[in-house]
Formats: structure tokens, C-alpha cells, sequence
């Protein structure tokens, strides 16, 4: 066969598949390339944002020692506004409610607590949140609100943390049985690298025993 005429033949026959094929083709390719920029674009807009978030946090941080209590509500408030989703935003929440409460500033130290324990997807900054509200509100003479919070069925490690504040708030509301019985349950569960701090407690449950 002359060549010239085979390759006619093959050029006639890829023509004709191209013509059939082509487009498909050229729309995987465009598909194809807009994923691969789509994950690059998603990947970089995360980042973008973790940094920022991370920008945000840090500035929060520098606040934390300072009498400055409206920077770091504010800078609180953006984190939650635009990264709720992220540990940052939670971390900032009782960052700022500290800062708030050492100013004065009760009812907004409140509502960051209470913020982050609604909001923290992280258990352990949902104890902390709590904890830390929970002794706001004993610091407030709210005994009843701090038993409440106080009160969780799944304590984790804070077992020891949240009987000390059932206690406390039972000797606050003149309740020296349950407070002596929430020492005891704190005691109790005080771990090995803690255990000096059951002296404290122990002292707390005998006064609680004299004022009977």
C-alpha cells in the first residue's frame, strides 16, 4: 500500500474519532483543570484564614495582662464573627471574659463564657468555659446558678474541679451537709500529681464541719 495513502486513510479516521470525541475530551480537560485550581484556590483561601484567625488570636493574647478590656472584647467578638469555627474564636472568648471580669466589666465577662461554652467544639474548653463561669458566678454570690453549672454528667477530668465548686456554693447558701459531701467527692478525686492541694480541701471541709 502506498504510504502516503495509508496515512490519508489515518488521518481521515483520527479526524472523524476527533470529531466525535473532541469536545468531551476538551471538557475533561477543562473540568479537569478547573478542580485542580478549585483545590489549590480552597486550599489557599483556608490558609489565608487560619492565618488570619491565628493574627487575630495573637494580638488578643497581648491584651490579656493589659487593663485594655475593649480591645479584647472587640478582637473576641471578630473571632467569633468571622471564625466561629475554629478553636481560636473559643480560646479568645475566655481570654477576653478574663480581661473583661479584672475590669469590672461582669455582665461581658458573662456572656464570653457563656459564648464559648455554647460554641467550643473542643470538650476541654467547654469544661474550662464552664469552670471559669461557674466561679463567676460563686464570685457574684449566685450560689444556686454555680451549683448548676457545676453539675455535668460527663466531668471528665474536672471531676475534683466541679465537686470544690458544688461545695463551695452549698457554704455560701448555708448548706454545710452538702457542702462537707462535695469536699469529700473532691477529695476523693484528686489525682496523684495534685494531691497536695487536698490539704486545701481538706482544711475548706473542716471549716465547713465547725461552722455546722
Amino acid at each position: 500500500m502506498d504510504p502516503h495513502l495509508a496515512e490519508d486513510e489515518e488521518l481521515a479516521k483520527l479526524k472523524a474519532w476527533w470529531k466525535k470525541n473532541g469536545s468531551s475530551i476538551i471538557v475533561g480537560i477543562v473540568v479537569g483543570l478547573g478542580a485542580i485550581v478549585g483545590v489549590n484556590g480552597w486550599n489557599m483561601y483556608t490558609t489565608n484564614r487560619a492565618e488570619t484567625a491565628s493574627a487575630l488570636y495573637f494580638q488578643l493574647r497581648q491584651h490579656a495582662n493589659t487593663p485594655d478590656a475593649g480591645a479584647a472584647a472587640s478582637l473576641a467578638r471578630e473571632l467569633r464573627a468571622d471564625f466561629s469555627a475554629t478553636p481560636y474564636a473559643a480560646s479568645g472568648a475566655l481570654i477576653a471574659a478574663g480581661t473583661m471580669y479584672d475590669s469590672g466589666d461582669v455582665d461581658g465577662a458573662r456572656e464570653m463564657l457563656d459564648w464559648a461554652l455554647q460554641n467550643a467544639a473542643d470538650a476541654n474548653l467547654q469544661h474550662v468555659a464552664r469552670l471559669r463561669l461557674a466561679y463567676l458566678e460563686l464570685g457574684e454570690g449566685n450560689a444556686a446558678r454555680a451549683v448548676e453549672l457545676a453539675s455535668v454528667d460527663d466531668p471528665g477530668s474536672y471531676t475534683s474541679h466541679y465537686a470544690e465548686i458544688r461545695a463551695d456554693a452549698h457554704r455560701l447558701a448555708g448548706d454545710e451537709d452538702k457542702a462537707r459531701e462535695a469536699y469529700d467527692e473532691a477529695i476523693a478525686a484528686l489525682g496523684p500529681s495534685v494531691s497536695q492541694y487536698a490539704e486545701v480541701l481538706k482544711a475548706k471541709r473542716n471549716s465547713a464541719s465547725r461552722t455546722n
